[in-house]
């Protein structure tokens, strides 16, 4: 098992599941940002505020809880 999955207390599919998800969620406030830049009165505090929403779960390893 490596350090990092050891320090985390998690298994290698258990950290695959919470980084892929975490990608997705990261992967929506993209799409959030990058429909802003072209229609500034569209999504105008959505993809911060879905970032803030991702950062805090993985700050507290809570996605798949």
């Amino acid at each position: 098992m490596s350090k990092h999955l050891k320090e985390i207390n998690m298994s290698y599919l258990q950290h695959m599941k919470c980084a892929l998800g975490y990608a997705k969620e990261s992967g929506k406030a993209m799409v959030y940002f990058s429909v802003h830049a072209l229609l500034p009165d569209v999504w105008v505090v959505k993809g911060s505020e879905h970032l803030r929403k991702t950062l805090w779960k993985i700050h507290n390893r809570s996605f798949n809880k």
